[in-house]
């Protein structure tokens, strides 16, 4: 009996060292992974000069006026430039509410951040706008057009001045000491921002935003 209780009593023993390593490994992976996860939240908005030089340099072009300027061609085979500016005025007016200033003689919208002048002549869209740029606490004043032919949409954005901590100036000086790392991080996050805005536009004016009734 002394002996069956001795086996047992080893056999709990190496059970229990066994439970307690599990629990020490797993609380060492979950205390190594809180050490790791600012490195890998600070490694993905951190941009090395070589990925810089790469992915967005040759993308920062500086127009006459020293604005910075993103452009796009948006394709749309199916609809001429009647129906093309239908659509897009819909789609406008669907995502942003209606907004009146006083010294505006267009018909002029808002959204957020964001505020939308729309032209008399009905061949362009005229979007001004501030975006704060992601984790840097900067904010690019732009302005955003879209001018439609038949078939397709030329989207043109123009940055011309950068703020930052309430400080503003010229979008160029920014664009001179793009290698700063900090200003390497602005311009980044700001063109990948231009791309989502030129797809979210296409996207947009293609499918057009269902409108629920309000019947409850």
């Amino acid at each position: 009996m002394n002996e069956y209780i001795k086996r047992i009593s080893f056999i709990s023993i190496i059970e229990i060292n066994n439970i307690t390593k599990k629990i020490l490994m797993i609380l060492f992976i979950v205390v190594l992974f809180g050490l790791l996860f600012p490195i890998f939240t600070y490694a993905q908005i951190k941009i090395n000069k070589e990925e810089f030089e790469k992915e967005y340099s040759s993308k920062l072009v500086l127009d006459k006026d020293d604005n910075l300027v993103f452009q796009k061609i948006l394709e749309f085979p199916q609809y001429t430039k009647e129906k093309l500016y239908e659509m897009a005025k819909n789609y406008m007016d669907s995502r942003i509410q209606k907004k009146s200033v006083p010294y505006s003689t267009n018909t002029d919208y808002s959204y957020s951040n964001y505020s939308l002048i729309i032209t008399e002549r009905k061949n362009d869209f005229i979007c001004f706008s501030k975006k704060i740029a992601g984790t840097c606490y900067a904010a690019i004043e732009y302005i955003y057009k879209l001018e439609i032919k038949d078939y397709r949409i030329r989207a043109t954005i123009i940055a011309h001045r950068l703020g930052i901590a309430g400080s503003w100036g010229d979008i160029k000086d920014c664009v001179s000491n793009k290698h700063n790392k900090y200003m390497r991080r602005i311009l980044s996050q700001f063109v990948d921002y231009t791309e989502e805005l030129f797809a979210h536009t296409k996207k947009g004016i293609e499918t057009p935003q269902m409108k629920m009734e309000d019947d409850w």
